[in-house]
């Protein structure tokens, strides 16, 4: 075997590629956690905002929307994190 392929392997005789690729599955639900966190407070902040501005009632649906989304993002945040990771062990 060639020494660039030699050392594209692992010590477990997977490729680095295979090996980065099984990391970046690992991880991919919690690089959605601060957009997700963020889209929830933002979002429901302009709908409170809208609310207010149609009923008249400036700050108060604003602050109730951001509150809102900061529970529906901690939510969500719990959620991820909580959930048992998926066992890999049965292929």
């Amino acid at each position: 075997m060639s020494k660039s392929k030699e050392s594209n392997k692992t010590d477990s005789g997977r490729s680095k590629a295979d090996s980065r690729s099984e990391t970046m599955r690992q991880l991919a639900p919690y690089l959605n956690i601060p957009w997700t966190f963020a889209g929830c407070i933002a979002g429901l902040a302009l709908l409170g905002r809208e609310l207010d501005q149609r009923w008249d009632s400036d700050p108060a649906m604003t602050l109730a929307g951001a509150l809102f989304g900061v529970f529906a993002g901690f939510y969500h945040l719990f959620k991820v994190v909580l959930k048992s990771p998926p066992d890999r062990s049965k292929k």
